[in-house]
């Protein structure tokens, strides 16, 4: 989360069903002229890595930085990967012997769709730069049941000036499996992907299609199965997937209309992509959604940056919804000027 050039983390615990949750602990990262934390995995020993970006230089350019916080929020190292020059991670996931983490990093000849291994220490196994013509971004990854790291984001296509919807598959040895561009008119980018509600089938993705909320399915091979788009007024984004206990999908992401303010939605998807339903809500300035998430014994929980118009800034807060999408309860993170782009839940029911 940023604001006013350092990092924060916020921890909250709650139980499923329980009473509104409790803020139990936030984590400072050092100052660094401007920082980001984009995501954070759970380690099973206990703690977090997270991964994000600090400003370097006078040019505004960034550096991807890895983090690790122990359980009880203390930031124990800090590895920014100065290697890698202007760069950013948005996404990390914890294999069997390390983390994948995939991200972006810029220099003359364009943009870099990123995918890395680091180990339990933050340090570089290996990185690929898996695009085509030098400028991709990759903003989500997700494991295959064999294990391989699936990455998504979009791709440039040179041939039709625009962006394509943009996959890859890369083994945990470094190796490219595979990539696909899913060309279609128009601007196209992903920005999150999951297993198939059939984990056997392949892979789900969502994101913005020329300001339409898209729902994507891919087979285990990249291989374009079938997409649909929710086609309302305005401007449409999907930032978040997750697959609903009882099947089907729930996307979360922003909806605006005309030159007014964004507002959150939700739309709610069955297994083969067709609407079932859409919900939105907001205040009277912009709110975005970031991350959802499917909690059992069942409903969501929902990040929300939050902008109420009244010059006080951005309030990130978490909704918990019932499966037929009441509101049970919400929490306000923080009482000043804050973005948070992330949502985890940990081992003991909370959340990072």
């Amino acid at each position: 989360m940023k604001k006013n050039s350092v990092y924060f983390l916020f921890f909250v615990f709650l139980s499923a069903y329980g009473a509104e949750p409790e803020i139990l602990w936030n984590a400072r990262f050092s100052d660094s002229g401007g920082s980001t934390v984009w995501d954070s995995a759970v380690i099973a020993g206990g703690g977090y890595i997270v991964v994000g970006e600090v400003t370097t230089g006078l040019s505004d350019d960034k550096a991807l930085n890895i983090s690790r916080i122990d359980r009880d929020g203390l930031v124990l190292w800090e590895n920014t990967a100065l290697s890698l020059g202007n760069a950013s991670a948005y996404s990390i996931v914890e294999l069997i012997d390390g983390f994948a983490v995939c991200g972006i990093c810029s220099d003359s000849s364009g943009k870099h769709g990123l995918v890395l291994k680091i180990d339990n220490e933050g340090n570089t196994l290996w990185v690929l730069d898996v695009g085509y013509d030098g400028n991709e971004a990759l903003f989500d990854l997700t494991l295959s049941p064999e294990g391989h790291i699936i990455a998504v984001g979009y791709s440039y296509n040179k041939e039709t000036s625009a962006n394509d919807v943009f996959a890859v598959c890369v083994s945990t040895a470094g190796e490219l499996l595979w990539r696909k561009r899913y060309v279609a008119p128009a601007y196209q980018t992903a920005y999150s992907v999951i297993p198939a509600a059939d984990s056997e089938s392949g892979f789900i993705l969502t994101g913005s299609d020329e300001g339409n909320i898209f729902l994507m399915s891919i087979d285990q091979r990249g291989n374009w199965v079938w997409k649909t788009n929710h086609r309302i007024d305005g401007i449409q984004s999907g930032r978040s997937v997750t697959s609903p206990f009882e099947g089907g999908y729930m996307v979360a992401g922003s909806t605006r209309l005309g030159g007014g303010y964004s507002d959150v939605i939700l739309v709610s998807f069955d297994e083969s992509g067709s609407v079932i339903q859409e919900h939105s809500w907001g205040t009277d300035g912009p709110d975005n959604a970031y991350s959802i998430l499917e909690i059992p014994p069942a409903g969501f929980v929902v990040l929300v940056n939050s902008n109420k118009g009244t010059g006080d800034g951005y309030r990130p807060i978490i909704y918990r919804f019932d499966p037929w999408l009441s509101v049970i309860w919400t929490v306000e993170l923080s009482d000043f000027n804050s973005l948070c782009y992330s949502l985890i839940q940990t081992f003991d029911e909370g959340f990072v």
